[in-house]
This record gives structure tokens, sequence and C-alpha cells, in this order.
């Protein structure tokens, strides 16, 4: 049952996502006794929502209600359907029937029915911009203080924390370069949400690049044996070369250990820790024995608990385009690229089908485009199709 490709969150609705989840894996004999519990509140909470899932449960009268769907005028009908539910359509007008007939599947007929011949008025939220991501992120000092941060000059800052000056520049955070002698170490954290990203000059001159959705943790200063940092989600180094101080990336069971060196890293591609190596020298260590050396122009992959998965030369471009403003696809799944763009939009994407998951795409794209231009050229390749409503996307056929 595909019910969270078609319901869509709003005011207008007596459900949202989390609870069409949750009617999902009641189906599937799947819900833990908290979301049971969540459900049946749910359920008491209105006497329609009772009703709703009643007619899902128990199937009523789909298969005369998709009859009666088959001999109705399916251009009105969609129509009337979209104007109810203020979707924005990105169909191509030769699929409209085809679409129509998509929506009524017997499993919504219910749902739809119910929405359609609604006298009641409904009121339309004004429409979301999808925006593409900015520099956007937030400091959290070792007091736990949290300071949000944008690259623009008239509010940047400049403050002392553990004998080091950090300012927030154009360029980003930065650390001022010296050495941490009184073995009191403290850290800082830079995170960013879904559609920003930051950079940081750390006390020892490194430089991170973190993407969206990500989160690094750092001394403020690093002591005199060792240079560490904690990273989860995607950032690309420019390591400062130090012999006397080797430079570790911690990321869950995974340890990288770096000599002055640049490379990206990203935990976001399948919950997996991925390494591409583009100058210099890396050893990646799992929570098996054994160092992996990578180099440049490779690809070291490893679970998030650290089990080594593969090594493999490759074309280092589309892992390092978004430091350039850019979007490189090759031959990557639908399902990839969705998340890849839910992240930076900041948008929830959801399928149809779960088929168009597997569907293969490669394309070069601008990484600050508008988001239809970038929906209309996979449209375009992949014969799908996209309807965007408020900051959430559904992927059909």
């Amino acid at each position: 049952m595909d019910v969270v490709s078609f319901i869509k969150r709003g005011t207008m609705y007596d459900f949202d996502y989390k609870i069409v989840k949750l009617i999902q894996r009641y189906f599937a004999d799947d819900l833990t006794p908290g979301e049971e519990q969540e459900l049946r509140e749910w359920l008491a909470g209105s006497h329609r929502h009772q009703e709703i899932f009643d007619a899902i449960r128990q199937g009523e009268n789909l298969e005369d209600r998709e009859r009666v769907w088959k001999q109705t005028n399916k251009q009105q009908a969609l129509n009337h359907f979209e104007k109810k539910i203020g979707y924005q359509r990105r169909v191509i007008v030769r699929r409209l029937v085809k679409y129509a007939a998509v929506v009524m599947i017997p499993l919504l007929a219910v749902l739809s029915w119910q929405w359609l011949n609604d006298e009641e008025k409904v009121l339309h939220e004004a429409p979301v911009a999808i925006q593409p991501g900015r520099m956007q992120a937030t400091l959290t000092l070792e007091d736990g203080a949290g300071i949000p941060l944008n690259r623009v000059g008239d509010e940047g800052f400049s403050i002392s924390q553990s004998g080091a000056r950090i300012r927030n520049t154009m360029n980003g955070i930065v650390y001022t370069d010296t050495i941490n002698t009184s073995g009191i170490t403290s850290f800082n954290r830079l995170k960013t949400p879904r559609g920003g990203e930051y950079n940081v000059t750390l006390s020892d001159g490194t430089k991170v690049y973190l993407n969206a959705a990500s989160d690094l943790k750092y001394p403020v200063v690093f002591d005199k044996d060792c240079r560490e940092v904690y990273l989860s989600g995607e950032a690309y180094f420019e390591v400062a070369k130090d012999s006397k101080r080797p430079f570790y990336v911690v990321i869950d069971a995974v340890k990288i250990e770096v000599y002055g060196t640049s490379f990206n890293v990203n935990t976001h591609y399948n919950n997996q820790v991925q390494t591409v190596l583009i100058s210099g020298k890396i050893g990646v260590k799992g929570n098996e024995s054994g160092l992996y050396k990578v180099a440049p122009s490779e690809l070291v992959e490893f679970t998030s608990d650290g089990k080594f998965i593969r090594q493999e030369k490759v074309n280092v471009l589309p892992y390092i385009a978004w430091r350039d403003g850019q979007f490189i696809f090759e031959n990557e799944s639908l399902e990839q690229i969705m998340s890849t763009l839910s992240l930076w939009y900041d948008v929830d994407v959801f399928y149809a089908s779960e088929k168009l998951k597997a569907h293969k795409f490669t394309g070069h794209m601008k990484k600050y485009e508008n988001i239809n231009t970038i929906l209309d050229a996979i449209s375009k390749i992949m014969e799908v199709n996209f309807i965007i409503k408020d900051k959430t996307i559904t992927v059909m056929k």
C-alpha cells in the first residue's frame, strides 16, 4: 500500500505524513508499541480520522468507486482535484489523463472521493518558494552558547576563547594560528542545517568546507602532539601540513589519518562513510585490523560501524563538484539524486512507486539553480514527473 506517495500535508488535510507513515506501517504489521499508541491517539482525536482509517483498512467500496471513476470525465475531474488541493503540476499535457488515473488508484479512492465531494470551504496556504541553500550555520561554543552564522560582512564578530581568537568573516569562521600547551582541550562545534553550508579555518590553518546537514566538532586550539576532529555529514578538507602532528578525522567507527592532504568525506551516501582523495595521501581504518592506504583519485568506503566495503579508482569530480557550486551526477540513481537535492533545497521527497528510485541519470547542473530547472532536466531525460506542494516533491511516472 503506497499511501505516503500521494497524500500531501497541509492545513487542508486531517493528517500529515507522519500519520500516513504510521498507517502504512500498521498494514505492514511493523508498528512499535510507541507508534501504535501514537496512531491510537490520532484516531481518538477525531471521528473523521477513524472514518478515514476504517475506509482504508476495510477497502470499503473501492472497486465500485474505481468503476465509477473510469466512467467520469477525467480531464474535468483532474482540474477539480488540482484546484481543490492546490498542486503545482510538472506534468506533460499529453499525460494528464494518465496522471488522473494514477491519482485515483483504488487505495486512495476513498480519500480522494471524500475530498472531491467535500463542499466545505478549504483555506489554501500561500505557496512556499523552494530556495537553494546558502551560507548559514550555528557555532556552539565550549560553554554551550549557540551563535547563528551567515556570511554577511557587517554581521561578523570576534571573540576570544581558550587563548584563541575566533572571527566570523566573509570566508567563514577563522581561528588564530596557535598551539595549545595548557593540556586542557576545549571544543567548538559548527553545524549546518538542511539548505546550509559554511566554512571554517581551524587554528592550524586547515580549511574545512561543510556541506548541508553536517556537523563538525573540533578543538578551539590543537595540542602539540595531535590534531583530531569529528564529523558527521559531508565536508571537504584542505589539511595544513605538519609532519609532527598528524591530522585525524573521526566518523563513527572510521578514522582517517592525514598528512597535508585534500579530500572529501561524505556520510550521507547510503549512510556509509565515503572518502575520496584529491591530493596527498591518507590512511583509513575501520574496526577491523589494518590501515587502508589511499592514493589520489581513489575512493574508499566503509559502513558506519567500520566494516570495509570497497576501494577503487574514480573520477573525483562528481564527489567534489558541490564545493565549486555544481552538481555532477554520473549514472546515479534517482533516489540518491533526490536525496542530495533534498538536503540542499531543504525539501522532502516521496515516490509514487519504489521502482522509480532505481532509475539512473547522468547530468551536470549548477548548484544554485532554481530547483524547477533541475527537475525539468531530470524529467525530460528519465521520463518521470514531479509534483511540488509547498516544500514536498512527489516523484511520479
